[in-house]
């Protein structure tokens, strides 16, 4: 007997999904007490993996006597086989079909999630494979093409991947600096191109006016925002990330999910032997230096505000063999925001769509009113990454919705992405 697999939607969502193989040795080692055996076919990666030991099958048998010339005698018993538990998930498939295609021909991510309960609706990934290859018989040659290839085809960029949030950043930052008080509406700062910090110059990547909080976000003005993060200091930065969950695993219920990293004066010290300076302070504001995040946990954060106050936990398997296992996900804490901070900051996200001015105008237009932020994060290779992270409708927000573009080139390119995706679920009646 064989187990098999049928992907009747090929390669769709098949870093959630998983692949199937024949178990390995690291594998058999943990595994073995628990029935597991050489040759086994058993799960790699995503629900495969995770959910093994539900989705494998049970192996049937047949018990026989047989005579002195090895002559079947009689039956002695027979135990059916029996097929592996259903695993039904939050994904909606239209939806996660308009972020793949969004995605085709380009390197990163979309995650879009529920912002009231943290169910999954799309976890799009790019580069991708087809997980029947696996299962096929498939030759060597083809195989290696897939591990080796050096654009991580495997990786669930979503989860696994971390990279430098850039600007979308700078929210966690407004957010902080309106709770402490340390600034507030009438605060302003003037932007020349930049400022200095002792020496060194920080560029802004335009000059602007003086800026408020409001619209810094919307014309996500770096001066502002290097001023606001060396008032605040780098520790109560690095605080409200945590509280908005940043630097741990979200939890969602898929292997290999990183935690990515939030950068602290004493950590410098301790692991590095290096002091901190003010210029790293100044570099943190704006999401950038050693700070590292998922497109998960980036999309969860900016539910925050689209939720009003609440960091949901992200879920994606909505039943095991029919029994509906939501109720129980639907658990999150309170992340404690004022009032006026959310509001202010919400506004400003819709402003940054609406006004001509704005970095996300991109996404203006739509039948639907659509509120977010873009960021540009520097890399030491190849072109910056493109960030935009948002939610939609803004009066009664179903949807928050990440887009990451690796070396994509700029937040521009990511809101251009989410437009074709939230058009195609306009167009589709799917808000």
């Amino acid at each position: 007997p064989r187990p098999l697999r049928d992907y009747p939607y090929g390669r769709l969502a098949c870093h959630v999904i998983g692949y199937l193989g024949e178990i390995d040795r690291w594998r058999l080692t943990k595994l073995e007490d628990y029935g597991y055996k050489t040759k086994d076919i058993v799960g790699f990666g995503g629900i495969e993996e995770k959910y093994d030991y539900y989705l494998r099958q049970e192996e049937g048998g047949l018990s026989i006597e047989v005579d002195h010339r090895g002559r079947t005698v009689r039956v002695l018993g027979f135990k059916p086989p029996k097929n592996g538990k259903d695993i039904q998930l939050t994904l909606d498939l239209d939806v996660q079909k308009l972020a793949e295609e969004a995605l085709v021909d380009r390197r990163g991510s979309v995650v879009i999630l529920n912002p009231s309960d943290g169910a999954v609706i799309a976890m799009a990934n790019s580069p991708n494979f087809n997980p029947a290859t696996f299962i096929r018989d498939a030759p060597q040659a083809r195989l290696d093409n897939i591990f080796n290839n050096p654009q991580a085809p495997l990786i669930n960029r979503a989860i696994s991947g971390v990279y430098p949030p850039a600007s979308v950043f700078k929210l966690i930052v407004a957010a902080a600096g309106l709770e402490t008080g340390k600034i507030n509406l009438s605060v302003t700062f003037p932007c020349e191109g930049g400022i200095y910090v002792g020496k060194r110059k920080f560029s802004c990547w335009d000059s602007h006016d003086r800026q408020n909080i409001t619209r810094a976000i919307i014309h996500s003005c770096d001066s502002f925002f290097y001023r606001t993060g060396i008032i605040l200091g780098a520790e109560v930065m690095h605080d409200y990330a945590l509280k908005f969950g940043l630097a741990r695993p979200t939890g969602i219920e898929l292997p290999y999910e990183a935690a990515g990293f939030l950068p602290h004066p004493l950590w410098r010290k301790v692991y590095k032997m290096q002091k901190w300076f003010e210029g790293d302070t100044a570099n943190f504001a704006i999401g950038q230096g050693d700070i590292l995040v998922t497109p998960l946990q980036l999309c969860r954060m900016v539910a925050v505000f689209a939720n009003r106050g609440f960091l949901v936990n992200p879920y994606i398997v909505k039943a095991i063999d029919n029994q509906d296992l939501s109720i129980y996900k639907k658990k999150f804490g309170r992340v404690s925001l004022k009032d006026n901070t959310l509001n202010c900051i919400k506004s400003a996200l819709r402003d940054t769509v609406s006004q001509p001015s704005g970095t996300a105008n991109a996404l203006a237009g739509l039948s639907v009113e659509v509120a977010g932020k873009t960021g540009t994060a520097q890399v030491s290779r190849g072109l910056p990454h493109g960030w935009f992270a948002g939610f939609f409708p803004y009066r009664n927000p179903k949807f928050a919705i990440c887009v990451f573009l690796e070396n994509g080139g700029s937040g521009s390119a990511a809101c251009i992405v989410a437009r074709q995706i939230i058009q195609g679920m306009i167009e589709q009646d799917l808000i």
